[in-house]
């Protein structure tokens, strides 16, 4: 080991290795103490998430009811598929959590028609259902199968904030 004198700075330097000059040492524990500040605020954040259930393990789903296509989250995506219209047609499912599925909503903010779920299809939508269903397959375990009613004539209507009855 050599000692080396910088001006007030010390640095002990294997004597293979050649010494390096007291900016290059600040800058060097600057862009350290960066990279680990940065991943302390990364574990903080994650943490939170975690907390508030944005990393819980569940799917995100793309179902078209009507004229519009919904990217959700669920736990249970058939036991969702029950609070919507029997003709929902569930496209596709993957793997994912909330932090997903908010990601899924910036990605297609530029087909984005009713409140912050429901998009209005497009290509670049289109195309990443078909990707999706591609790599997971055809999402029929999730569908929730509607029972028929016995009496003909009845029609489905929306009941306030969460469901759909029969009328």
């Amino acid at each position: 080991m050599t000692d080396i004198d910088t001006g007030g700075l010390r640095l002990i330097t294997d004597t293979d290795l050649e010494p390096i000059t007291r900016t290059e040492a600040v800058a060097t524990l600057k862009a350290e103490w960066t990279t680990a500040r940065r991943a302390y605020i990364d574990l903080v954040d994650a943490v939170g998430k975690l907390a508030h259930g944005l990393y819980s393990a569940g799917e995100v789903y793309y179902a078209r009811i009507g004229d519009r296509i919904k990217i959700g989250y669920s736990k249970d995506v058939r036991r969702r598929m029950r609070a919507y219209p029997p003709d929902t047609q569930l496209l596709a499912v993957h793997p994912g959590s909330k932090d997903t599925e908010r990601q899924m909503h910036h990605r297609f903010a530029h087909c984005l028609a009713d409140g912050r779920e429901w998009f209005t299809p497009d290509t670049s939508l289109a195309d990443h259902i078909e990707s999706v269903v591609a790599e997971h397959g055809e999402p029929t375990d999730h569908i929730h199968k509607f029972r028929r009613s016995k009496q003909r004539g009845q029609t489905m209507r929306l009941k306030g904030k969460g469901g759909w009855a029969i009328t």
